[in-house]
């Protein structure tokens, strides 16, 4: 994503942005966003001068300053198996939910978050966003005192107000991430941050013998892009661990005379628009990523961010959420750590089987992916799926149960009333509701 610093003249700003969520037959997908500056991690003192509300105003919002305390690494779980969501706190505010994103060039805050804040909306001059599929504006934003993650504290962060998928708090993007250094293991669900000696030293300590080789970093507008040999020759692809699934230019596809591989009916929405039809999968295999290679189901899709950045495809959370590596931004690489005398395998990820990624997302512990795979049931209108529904009929989380039903009775309608399942959902809202018949 681009800013272009506004100039007195210049009404409004424009920047490119990735963000998007896209729900499907076949489960969950994407979503990007992205720009920085890469630096270090700070040290626990900061004397340098903080911006001050008019610089926000008139120039680009700041992303706060990041500093980590003594002993200078730390820890935290991943609340989720499909995306690197944890848990921070916002101005003393506990348990908010964040999404760790390389490919968003800001921070955000949910509209539902910035009206818990005590902190002041402020206007800022209007910034037009471009999104995979169109463009949005955002003219909003908070400045909020101190975000908190593990030993973290990112001080003053400037956080835009937009709409965030899957109960979101907001979004850490690269002007936080930047300034540290990432380890990401999210098949252990943990993420690690220090500065760059402190998290070689850890992975030295967790993966003895490992191979570690290093993927260069192109910076591109402010993204970090990187080239990927596959099957279908060299791919400029996004970093983007905000992303679900793995995107791919259909036009690049033409290009490299791939067809899509199958089509499922889903629901694609980002910061821009949203959409129910035929979303296209093709198929990129033999894709290398350090000694790992994988073949990847890639959703189809176009539009500015693909076009300004003259982009292939965008890399996500189900390929980079597979295997442990390093994001250090500071020397422009990611450290891809793979298995001993080139025992990594070959991993295939996707498939056409739709409920096989509607199970997966039901099954994880961040319970709104459970709510949106369940809402994509109940759009699907198959009652294939209603084996996913039924058993959370029985889930004491009330809002699980209550979707669960909702899918089941939208699913099997009036044809359907007889149906053990359909009766068993009505029984649930009943006991929900007694004034219910």
């Amino acid at each position: 994503m681009n800013l272009a610093l506004p100039s007195v003249r210049a009404p409004r700003r424009s920047v490119r942005i990735g963000a998007s969520l896209a729900l499907l037959a076949s489960g969950a997908c994407t979503h990007p966003v992205s720009n920085a500056t890469p630096g270090d991690v700070a040290t626990t003192r900061d004397d340098r001068a903080k911006p001050s509300a008019a610089e926000a105003e008139e120039g680009d919002l700041p992303p706060g300053r990041v500093t980590i305390d003594d002993p200078g690494i730390f820890s935290i779980p991943l609340e989720s198996g499909v995306l690197p969501i944890v848990r921070c706190e916002l101005d003393g505010a506990a348990s908010r939910f964040a999404l760790l994103d390389t490919g968003a060039e800001g921070s955000l805050i949910s509209p539902s978050q910035a009206g818990r804040m005590r902190c002041e909306r402020r206007k800022m001059e209007p910034l037009v966003v471009s999104s995979p599929s169109a463009a949005a504006e955002m003219d909003t934003y908070l400045r909020v005192p101190q975000v908190l993650l593990g030993l973290m504290k990112i001080r003053d962060p400037s956080l835009p107000v937009a709409a965030l998928p899957l109960d979101l708090d907001c979004l850490l993007g690269s002007g936080v991430l930047t300034q540290t250094t990432m380890l990401m293991e999210a098949k252990s669900r943990r993420v690690t941050f220090g500065s760059v000696s402190r998290i070689e030293e850890a992975v030295r300590k967790k993966h003895p013998g490992d191979t570690l080789t290093d993927v260069r970093l192109t910076p591109a507008q402010r993204l970090f892009t990187l080239v990927v040999e596959t099957g279908s020759g060299p791919m400029k692809l996004l970093l983007d661990t905000g992303a679900m699934r793995t995107m791919v230019n259909p036009l690049a596809m033409k290009v490299r005379n791939v067809d899509p591989t199958y089509t499922h009916e889903g629901y694609f929405e980002d910061f821009a628009s949203a959409r129910t039809g035929e979303l296209e999968f093709f198929r990129i295999r033999d894709v290398k990523l350090g000694e790992w290679t994988f073949d990847v189901d890639a959703v189809g899709q176009s539009g500015p961010l693909f076009d300004e950045l003259q982009l292939d495809g965008i890399l996500g959370f189900d390929v980079l959420g597979r295997i442990p590596w390093v994001f250090d931004p500071a020397a422009t690489r990611i450290v891809v750590v793979s298995p001993p005398g080139g025992d990594a395998g070959h991993l295939s990820i996707g498939s056409d089987d739709p409920e096989a990624d509607l199970r997966r997302m039901c099954a994880d512990t961040y319970e709104p992916f459970t709510l949106a795979a369940l809402g994509t049931i109940s759009i699907a209108h198959e009652p294939s799926y209603l084996d996913i529904a039924g058993p959370l009929l029985a889930d004491p989380r009330s809002r699980v149960g209550e979707m669960a039903a909702y899918a089941i009775m939208k699913t099997l309608g009036e044809k359907w009333r007889d149906d053990e399942m359909h009766h068993a959902a009505i029984q649930w809202w009943r006991q929900r509701d007694p004034s219910e018949k």
